[in-house]
């Protein structure tokens, strides 16, 4: 088993734009990421298939919303 203690690929800011979710989901290759505040409290969990179920609902896809939506 390998423990990654780096946990910055991981990690997002809950204010962040969902595309930078999107890119950091994308480059640490396993499909989730936690979204923090500042105080770096997880907010909650962001993964492959949120982002799927939000995008299906939908009208019109603006990605600089942020992550907390």
């Amino acid at each position: 088993m390998i423990i990654d203690r780096n946990l910055r690929p991981y990690v997002v800011l809950s204010e962040e734009p969902i595309v930078r979710a999107i890119k950091k989901i994308a480059d640490n290759r396993r499909s989730i990421i936690c979204a923090v505040d500042e105080y770096n409290k997880l907010i909650g969990i962001f993964t492959n298939g949120d982002f799927l179920s939000w995008l299906a609902k939908q009208d019109s896809v603006d990605l600089s919303q942020p992550v907390s939506t």
